[in-house]
């Protein structure tokens, strides 16, 4: 499980890193930090956790400048290519039912601000807007993504000859020589439909072509 925590639940846990890695993380984002302070005073530095279920442990993967706003966490990025620029991105980690696809779906119909080359109020303030409305796009379509996924699960779960597989996440259907097969992600699921033990000969090929084709018997 991967989460974002800020300093006060990060100085709570304890850590598997390696002490030396974890200052690097640190050290490489407070002069982000400082820059970004001087627009938004609130700005505090965030922790991505993994917490290892199995072993009860957990490790920081990143450290970035962030701060709250409408609702969401913002975080601060620095890139170095093609030139030193920063980056705004805002957490979309608690949306169970939405993926990368839904994510560029969310953003689509809009305008990018233009890259961060030095800080200003209103070059933070562009961005955040900007994140605000793909983030309330990315809500509706993780809601509906729910809601389709709650709807197709219902519709098997009433169906008494569905074979799932151990974490039903996929399973299939067969019946009178044809096998329905699903696949359930994140944000949808994929369909098909094939034919049981076939066909794969010329002679099937010839009776399908002529609507003669029987299953064959194993």
């Amino acid at each position: 499980m991967i989460r974002w925590i800020d300093r006060e639940t990060f100085d709570e846990l304890i850590l598997t890193d390696a002490e030396a890695s974890l200052t690097r993380m640190i050290d490489g984002a407070r002069p982000v930090l400082d820059a970004v302070r001087r627009f938004i005073p609130e700005a505090d530095l965030f922790y991505r956790i993994y917490h290892d279920e199995s072993e009860h442990t957990n490790q920081v993967e990143r450290v970035y400048p962030g701060f709250r706003r409408n609702g969401i966490l913002f975080f601060v990025i620095k890139c170095t290519s093609p030139k030193v620029h920063y980056d705004l991105h805002c957490d979309w980690s608690s949306f169970r039912y939405a993926d990368n696809y839904s994510y560029g779906m969310a953003f689509d119909k809009q305008s990018e601000p233009n890259r961060i080359g030095v800080f200003t109020k209103r070059k933070i303030d562009d961005w955040v807007e900007y994140l605000t409305q793909g983030y309330r796009n990315l809500e509706r379509i993780n809601a509906e993504n729910e809601r389709k996924l709650s709807t197709f699960r219902r519709q098997l779960d009433s169906l008494p000859d569905v074979a799932w597989n151990h974490d039903r996440s996929r399973g299939s259907i067969k019946r009178n020589g044809l096998v329905y097969s699903f696949e359930i992600r994140a944000a949808g699921y994929n369909e098909k439909i094939s034919l049981d033990y076939g066909p794969r000969t010329l002679d099937d090929f010839l009776r399908l072509s002529e609507n003669k084709y029987a299953p064959h018997k194993q």
